[in-house]
């Protein structure tokens, strides 16, 4: 199996461009494109917002002298076997089934490396596939991974390779099965991949777009917010790399959670480390957005990409960083807000050591419970279950699949809902299927 430096390589991992509004939903037939001429959004008054300190970042973030979760696990540590494992009907190649996922309580999206996105759903006998969504107008969503988020019985699927821009499409469950509802295309012309990052919660969508690395182009992008109103989307504000960085991937990843947006850019320099990435935040308060924080690092290293996978439940973040750890183990960092600040808390490495672009790759996080992944350990990957107690975060649990000895990227991606978890583990191997790994917690 090819190295993870060379897997995400291939993929495309470089993302996208600037983006705008979104268009008006008129509930068209499945399948049907409304023309993106003719959708003119709703907007509030376009709201920018940049970064204060984008190149040089310095970190916002109050340390705190919590004490860091354990390096090694404690003897406590038990291995968890999964319940069950989800599979892909049909398709030629999916030997990249699992490098994204998304689930709630009865339903989960597998992505295909971009091309196509199974849908599982669970009943009285179990989990079953039941759908596969793809778009009409291109070949793929994407060429690398494709974000994805859920929202009660609505997909938002970030298509970054559709048409000159990108988009993000709609699609709804009724009790036909699933359709696509719509496509949100931007109105900027300027914008290039469009849907490279989504994430929703409740009434409010968030797309990111970041610009494809190039000898004539930077790769800085921009995240707008919508709301959702009935059939209409709003947009009500933009947030925008500094200009003077051109090169920070801002927006590569976003994270939401209630009124707060956490927006990543894993190439920003900080403090003249190249590439050691930060992490912008975002609040609304009464209808208006402001950068509340620029998290950092509290350990500053080249080429670390501090910002690369984000999760946020509440007044936690976690922010990975694949490339963090001085013997090339990801690292994970926790911040916690209190009082209106954000503080660093603590930090957890991965426990194997591997490639630059090797975990954390995957992190989840809900309520007192943090996965994250560490998909080169052991030659198979596992997930390593962090639990918030008196003490601080603690490593309680290993998640493993069925099969360690088959080497895969179990841990590549991780999906985290109220009792269960889903771990996506592509293979890489064209002579063997890639799966989704279902946990009880």
């Amino acid at each position: 199996m090819v190295s993870r430096r060379a897997f995400l390589r291939s993929l495309g991992l470089a993302a996208s461009a600037t983006l705008a509004g979104c268009s008006r939903i008129s509930l068209p037939g499945e399948g049907s494109t409304p023309d993106d001429g003719s959708r003119t959004p709703t907007t509030t008054p376009n709201t920018t917002l940049a970064p204060a300190t984008t190149s040089q970042p310095t970190e916002s973030a109050t340390q705190t002298s919590t004490p860091a979760s354990t390096e090694e696990p404690p003897s406590t540590v038990t291995a968890v076997g999964e319940r069950s494992a989800l599979t892909p009907t049909g398709g030629e190649d999916e030997m990249f089934f699992g490098t994204s996922v998304v689930l709630s309580d009865d339903v989960a999206l597998v992505d295909v490396d971009g091309e196509r996105i199974h849908v599982f759903e669970t009943g009285d006998d179990g989990w079953h596939q039941t759908a596969v969504l793809a778009p009409s107008e291109e070949d793929r969503f994407a060429y690398y991974p494709t974000s994805m988020a859920l929202s009660g019985t609505t997909a938002y699927v970030g298509a970054p390779a559709t048409g000159d821009a990108g988009a993000v499409y709609v699609f709804e469950r009724d009790g036909n099965g699933w359709h696509r509802r719509t496509r949100i295309s931007p109105t900027d012309d300027e914008s290039y991949e469009f849907g490279a990052a989504v994430a929703c919660d409740g009434e409010t969508l968030v797309v990111g777009a970041v610009r494809q690395p190039s000898t004539m182009l930077g790769f800085s992008g921009t995240v707008t917010v919508f709301e959702v109103s009935g059939t209409d989307w709003t947009r009500q504000t933009t947030f925008e790399s500094d200009p003077d960085d051109i090169s920070d991937l801002y927006g590569r990843r976003v994270a939401l959670s209630g009124n707060t947006v956490l927006v990543g850019a894993p190439e920003t320099s900080v403090n003249d480390e190249s590439s050691a990435g930060a992490t912008y935040v975002y609040e609304s308060s009464s209808g208006a957005w402001v950068e509340a924080a620029v998290l950092t690092a509290p350990d500053v290293r080249y080429d670390g990409g501090f910002g690369q996978t984000l999760a946020l439940d509440g007044d936690t973040a976690v922010v990975g960083a694949p490339g963090g750890d001085d013997d090339e183990a990801g690292v994970a960092y926790v911040f916690e807000r209190a009082s209106d600040e954000w503080r660093y808390l603590t930090r957890v490495s991965s426990l194997g050591q591997f490639d630059y672009d090797d975990g954390p790759s995957g992190v989840a996080l809900r309520g007192d419970t943090m996965l994250v992944g560490d998909p080169g350990d052991s030659g198979s990957g596992r997930v390593n279950r962090f639990d918030r107690t008196e003490e601080g975060w603690q490593r309680t649990a290993a998640l493993v699949p069925d099969d360690p000895g088959q080497k895969n990227d179990f841990g590549y991606s991780i999906a985290l809902a109220e009792s269960e978890a889903l771990v996506g583990a592509p293979t890489g191997d064209e002579d063997r299927r890639g799966r989704g790994y279902l946990f009880s917690l």
